[in-house]
């Protein structure tokens, strides 16, 4: 498989933009630690971890932050620091007022691409 790089942008682009249209500008994410699997091991599904070890996401969100605030550089690795964060945002991210999922209108695909929004 291969992941382009301007495919994630704009898909990450389109859900974030969706998720602020559902009334929700910030996600309190009341967990600081996670689990964490091993690059060697992570993509393994014949052969079960036997060892975790733990992420927190406030450093994530720390040196996610200084990416975004320029302050440091982006390095490829970032993308797992940004995926955690990511991840804890999908999980705890509520919807603003209304609550209801279907009363929000889909985000349309590109101009000219024929893809419906999501």
């Amino acid at each position: 498989m291969q992941i382009s790089l301007d495919q994630l942008k704009a898909a990450c682009d389109r859900v974030l933009t969706a998720v602020q249209k559902y009334g929700v500008s910030v996600v309190d994410v009341p967990e600081d630690y996670y689990w964490f699997i091993a690059r060697e091991k992570v993509y393994d599904p014949y052969d079960e971890p036997a060892e975790f070890t733990i992420g927190q996401l406030s450093d994530d969100w720390a040196e996610v932050s200084r990416i975004a605030a320029g302050e440091t550089d982006a390095v490829p690795y970032a993308l797992v620091w940004l995926s955690s964060v990511l991840r804890a945002a999908g999980d705890f991210a509520e919807l603003g007022p209304g609550g209801d999922e279907s009363e929000i209108e889909p985000v349309p695909g590109p101009a000219g691409s024929g893809e419906p929004g999501n």
